[in-house]
C-alpha cells in the first residue's frame, strides 16, 4: 500500500483481513477525526458510498471521548489538528484501550493517519504514536476502500 505522495512505499503495514462484502461492510462503525468540515462532510460522502456507519469528531478530544466509549472498527484521525493534535489523541486512545506498543493480546481499533503533507519524519511519528498507515489527503475514494479493506478484518 502506498502510504505517501508519489508512489513511495509506506513502513506502515496493514495487520487486518478484509471482510469483502457490502453486509459486512454496513455493520462497520468508522470515527472519521478532522478540524475542517469540509473534509468531513466529502469523508463522510465516500465512507457512506462504501457502505460503512460514520460517526465524526472535529477535534482530537472529541476523537478520544468517542473513541474510549464506542468500540469502532477503524479511525481515520487528521494528523494537524489545533489543540490536540492526531498523533497525541491517538496515543490517549491507545492509552484508554490498555494497548501500547509491543504488548501480546487482542489488536487495538486500526488508527490511519489522514494528512495533506507527508514526510518520512511524519509518517514515523505517526508510527510511534500508534497510528497502522497513512492515507493522503484529500481523500480518494480507491486508496480509502483499498486501506478499509486491508486493515478491517
Amino acid at each position: 500500500m502506498s502510504g505517501s505522495q508519489g508512489g513511495e512505499q509506506s513502513s506502515l503495514q496493514p495487520c487486518g483481513k478484509n471482510s469483502g462484502t457490502k453486509e459486512d461492510q454496513a455493520l462497520r462503525k468508522i470515527l472519521l477525526v478532522d478540524d475542517n468540515p469540509m473534509n468531513i462532510q466529502s469523508g463522510t460522502r465516500l465512507l457512506s458510498l462504501l457502505g460503512y456507519q460514520v460517526h465524526s469528531a472535529s477535534n482530537g478530544h472529541q476523537a478520544i471521548i468517542k473513541a474510549c466509549a464506542t468500540r469502532f472498527d477503524l479511525i481515520l484521525m487528521d494528523c494537524h489538528m489545533p489543540g490536540l493534535d492526531g498523533l497525541s489523541a491517538t496515543r490517549k486512545i491507545r492509552e484508554c484501550q490498555g494497548y501500547f506498543p509491543g504488548r501480546l493480546g487482542d489488536r487495538p481499533v486500526p488508527i490511519i493517519a489522514l494528512t495533506t503533507n507527508l514526510s518520512e519524519l511524519d509518517e514515523a511519528a505517526c508510527s510511534r504514536s500508534g497510528m497502522d498507515g497513512v492515507l493522503p489527503k484529500p481523500l480518494q475514494i480507491d486508496a480509502l476502500e483499498l486501506t478499509l479493506l486491508a486493515f478491517i478484518e
